[in-house]
């Protein structure tokens, strides 16, 4: 008997925004038109399920409307993170709330248990919803899209993220679904301590498996000084993939005339492509 094929779940990981390069006048160069063709010809081109999204308030009335028909998506979330899933590949399970959860679980460790965690904005930088595939394999999963700060020192940023992990793995251990957050790290991930590896597996009997994480790390791209996008997963979903998607090379494409300087205006965060497992 030959072995059933596994079915797979297509993400996209995507900062919505650009940058102000330093010394160049942007007037005259219709960035933000530009911003929107790309950023809708990747989503075309890669022909995602679910997008993770920062910096995403243009991005989720732009994407999911009747003008970009592409797929059947739905948005979830806000200015510095959200959500895009398809329709007819996920239903949302309102009936959960992951977000508000996570909150409460925030507020009773930090003010009656006095916990030393970070401040209340890193709720405001994460969304988070349970979404179930329609089939034919049907199995929850939480997503969060995570959009770390940018400006704070670099020991806060970790404990911040760390704080992240802490309460998503509370959660879990009420819950038991896999995971997978999505985000813009402000951080180089590969390079800190902060994550198992995937092999050997070591499973702490007093946690569920589901509520420890899994760094996917990936080759960066040439023209890519440093990394700090990152999906990470439940040590769970195994066979995650995970890749930077060119998105300088749809600039040349579309539009060959735009000097290269003017490219981080556009985009300046090269999105990933990650697929896992139902």
């Amino acid at each position: 008997m030959e072995p059933i094929p596994l079915l797979y779940i297509t993400g996209i990981l995507m900062n919505a925004n650009g940058c102000r390069p330093k010394k160049l006048k942007v007037g005259g160069m219709e960035i933000r038109s530009k911003r929107k063709d790309i950023r809708q010809q990747v989503i075309r081109d890669n022909n995602p399920d679910i997008i993770f999204i920062q910096e995403s308030d243009i991005v989720l009335r732009n994407i999911c409307t009747w003008s970009f028909p592409h797929r059947c998506y739905q948005s979830i979330g806000g200015q510095k993170a959200g959500i895009i899933f398809d329709a007819l590949t996920f239903t949302e399970c309102t009936a959960e709330h992951p977000q508000e959860r996570i909150r409460q679980i925030y507020e009773y460790r930090k003010f009656t248990l006095n916990e030393n965690l970070s401040s209340a904005s890193l709720l405001d930088r994460m969304q988070a919803v349970i979404l179930q595939t329609k089939g034919p394999c049907i199995r929850k999963f939480l997503f969060v899209s995570w959009h770390g700060p940018h400006k704070l020192e670099r020991n806060l940023k970790i404990k911040m993220l760390k704080d992240l992990k802490y309460l998503v793995s509370l959660y879990l251990l009420e819950n038991d679904i896999p995971v997978v957050i999505g985000g813009d790290f402000n951080l180089d991930l590969s390079k800190e301590n902060l994550f198992q590896r995937p092999f050997p597996p070591v499973f702490d009997p007093h946690v569920i498996p589901n509520a420890q994480f899994v760094l996917c790390d990936y080759l960066k791209l040439d023209h890519r000084p440093k990394k700090i996008d990152y999906i990470i997963t439940s040590r769970t979903l195994t066979n995650v993939s995970c890749k930077p998607i060119d998105v300088w090379e749809h600039l040349l494409v579309k539009y060959p005339s735009l000097p290269l300087a003017y490219h981080t205006a556009v985009l300046d965060h090269d999105s990933l492509s990650v697929q896992f497992p139902i």
